[in-house]
């Protein structure tokens, strides 16, 4: 809308207006007493016609009457306009006044050769149908109910006995003896075929309650509500044009300063003027060049940070400070601008893709919006079903390992208590099968559950990380102790060992869980269990206290178990892998599973960036549009890997399941207590002393034979 008419111009009272046809009557009067020159035609400029505003439809040659001037014709014709200008009429009436009256105040000029050099200027008479469409559109209006206000359409001349208002053209004689000219009416011309300024028609109402844009928490003076329109159509467009500075991801001086602003062009000031009895001038009031200037200030970081510069041209779009409307010469009328109170009540909600956490901060959903709900049904349901498949697996594992009469003592047992130690990381991805499925273990309605929201938080840190720590610890202790028994450094009695072991391990990682959860240094991004927050540090804090020494311990155990592979090859050749591939495959699918994870981890890190900018590019662009949905993330993370991250490392315990326990000894010994203890059978054991001494002693020979350095190490000592 714009505001700005001609405000330097008195312009006649628009309830003394004369009739817009009897311009035409003049000009006929004049033609026929004085006669017409070919200089009567007349290239008029928009300037000209400010005052009546005509240029929105005379883009033509003018016939101008002798004896009259533009600016004349110009005067006469605001008479007619002033309505349309003013407001006072509808919308669909003001195109209609311009039309009509600016064609009969501005006639369409046709030069004709009455005669070999000589040529005369005649005015186009209005159509029929130009009147007609004025009558239908504005004959219904307040400000054209006075007795004679509106045109007879179907009269006839009584200077030409023609129509006023012909069908398509007049027959003209040019005197006594001169020839018959045929004039069209100007149907061609009559058309807005440029933009006019002028008071929008409306009508002033008090303030109603807002259901979209909160502005009713702000604007308590009347408001300007346009011909057509209501409150709520107010509402809810001003709600579109405003919202994306109102979510919580805005600062906070930008939404309010956008508010303030945003409610005052939506919902105009409006002082009301009676013209006369059912005519009621409503002039709208804009807001202050002050409130939309602090609008661009406080708002530029956004305004200005897309493609394309979004500032307002606060002197250019607004109306002035201080309206001046006049309405005739005894009348002029003004409107100030709005300043709204700075004491704003908003409230700020959280955009599209994101949710409201128990800080009061807008944080990604949760399950988080990178994944479909399809692909979460598939996460949910592969991973429960791997998780109890491990827990049941690390179970059985510990069972034949710690009842078995020769596997249960030190170093034989250390694979059972590195995969006992892994289970707390499989029960914590086992928790939302527990729990009723992934929204209510993770999420605390729409967002992440932190700490203060329950115990999920810091029970899944504690066993993600603890199994993650303690895993890998044993990995480390493993290979410690194979080389040191291949070294035959291994001197210590085996409850000193375990001692060691567990202690240093057990105490090191519920000491690094302590420290962090009472620093509150976990974080739930609605994607499985609390990690590191990875907002610490500069985005470094999970690599300083996790990843970064997790690596270096997984680079210490390959390390350890290539010494140990090297040496029996060294020492056995071949033949001694084979022979022992249980234990080589027991400790490579282990190293495959945690080395997975740890390069998972480093490739994500390394395209870190990338990724934040397109989560937060898809956020941004969600809340920007109207439709959402319309919005498509850039390149995220892709759902196979991320799946297979968890899934790989699943599959550990049931992987050392399948082959720790194909090895004959297990299979023997629950043979024999089936036998003995529940069949009732008497068999021997199995795994008496000479039998033990008796196959030792036929593997120490075997393998010196067939080492030629004479070294007698085998690998039964360690399996």
């Amino acid at each position: 809308r714009s505001y700005n008419i001609a405000r330097k111009h008195i312009m006649p009272s628009p309830t003394a207006l004369p009739r817009p046809w009897r311009v035409l009557l003049l000009a006929l009067v004049l033609l026929a007493s004085r006669g017409c020159s070919a200089q009567q035609c007349v290239q008029v400029s928009p300037e000209e016609l400010s005052l009546s505003q005509c240029h929105a439809v005379v883009d033509y040659a003018v016939y101008v009457p002798d004896g009259l001037s533009i600016a004349e014709l110009d005067a006469a014709a605001a008479a007619g306009t002033g309505p349309a200008l003013l407001g006072l009429v509808a919308p669909a009436c003001t195109e209609q006044v311009l039309r009509f009256v600016c064609t009969s105040a501005f006639r369409p000029c046709l030069e004709v050769e009455v005669a070999p050099g000589v040529a005369v200027a005649l005015p186009k008479p209005v159509c029929h149908e130009t009147c007609a469409s004025f009558l239908a559109e504005c004959a219904e209006e307040a400000v054209f109910q006075a007795p004679g206000a509106m045109p007879q359409c179907e009269q006839t001349s009584e200077l030409t006995m023609q129509p006023e208002y012909p069908e398509e053209a007049v027959q003209l004689s040019l005197g006594e003896d001169g020839p018959v000219v045929a004039v069209e009416c100007s149907a061609d011309e009559a058309e807005v075929t440029a933009a006019y300024t002028a008071i929008p028609a409306g009508r002033c109402e008090a303030m109603q309650e807002t259901v979209y844009s909160q502005c009713s928490n702000l604007i308590e003076h009347e408001v300007f509500v346009p011909h057509g329109s209501t409150q709520k159509e107010l509402d809810f467009n001003t709600y579109n044009g405003s919202f994306p500075l109102l979510w919580q991801v805005v600062e906070e001086e930008c939404s309010a300063a956008a508010f303030r602003f945003t409610c005052a062009a939506g919902f105009l000031g409006c002082d009301a003027y009676e013209l006369a009895p059912g005519v009621v001038l409503a002039l709208p009031r804009g807001p202050c060049h002050s409130v939309c200037r602090e609008f661009n200030w406080h708002c530029e970081e956004v305004l200005t940070g897309g493609e394309q510069d979004n500032r307002v041209p606060c002197e250019a779009a607004l109306p002035p400070e201080e309206l001046i409307v006049p309405v005739s010469p005894d009348l002029v009328l003004s409107a100030s601008c709005v300043t709204p109170p700075h004491n704003v009540s908003l409230y700020r909600e959280c955009p599209p893709l994101t949710a409201l956490d128990q800080g009061d901060e807008c944080v990604l959903e949760c399950p988080s919006p990178i994944y479909t709900h399809t692909e979460w049904t598939v996460y949910m349901v592969l991973v429960s079903v791997a998780a109890w498949i491990s827990i049941f697996s690390a179970l059985l594992i510990a069972c034949c390992f710690f009842c078995h009469p020769l596997k249960r003592s030190y170093p034989r047992s250390n694979p059972a208590w590195q995969v006992l130690y892994l289970t707390p990381y499989m029960i914590a991805y086992a928790i939302p099968s527990l729990s009723g499925g992934i929204k209510n273990a993770w999420c605390e309605g729409s967002a992440p559950s932190q700490r203060g929201d329950g115990p999920f938080c810091v029970i899944s840190a504690w066993l993600a990380y603890g199994g993650a720590w303690m895993g890998l610890i044993w990995y480390n202790f493993v290979g410690l102790t194979l080389l040191l028994i291949i070294l035959k450094l291994d001197r210590l009695p085996g409850w000193i060992a375990q001692l060691i072991t567990h202690g240093l391990s057990l105490a090191f990682t519920v000491v690094w869980l302590i420290v962090l959860t009472s620093t509150d240094s976990f974080d739930n991004v609605g994607a499985g269990p609390c990690l590191l927050d990875q907002q610490l540090w500069h985005d470094w804090f999970p690599d300083a206290v996790f990843w970064i020494p997790y690596t270096m311990l997984l680079i210490s155990a390959v390390l350890l178990l290539l010494a140990v592979f090297l040496y029996t090859v060294f020492v056995m050749g071949i033949e001694g892998i084979a022979a022992h591939w249980r234990i080589m495959a027991y400790l490579l699918v282990g190293l495959v599973a945690v080395g997975y994870a740890s390069t998972y981890h480093w490739e994500r890190r390394v395209e870190e960036d990338s990724l934040s900018h397109n989560i937060g590019a898809w956020v941004a662009c969600s809340a920007m549009e109207i439709h959402p949905d319309r919005c498509q993330p850039g390149r995220l993370l892709p759902f196979t890997p991320f799946l297979l991250n968890v899934l790989i490392t699943m599959l550990v315990a049931p992987a050392f399941a399948l082959i720790l326990l194909s090895d004959p000894i297990f299979t023997n010994y629950w043979k024999y207590w089936i036998q003995r203890y529940i069949l009732r059978r008497d068999t021997p054991y199995p795994f008496s002393h000479a039998a033990n001494v008796a196959k030792l002693g036929s593997a120490i020979t075997a393998a010196s034979e067939k080492d030629s350095t004479g070294n007698s190490f085998t690998m039964d000592s360690l399996a």
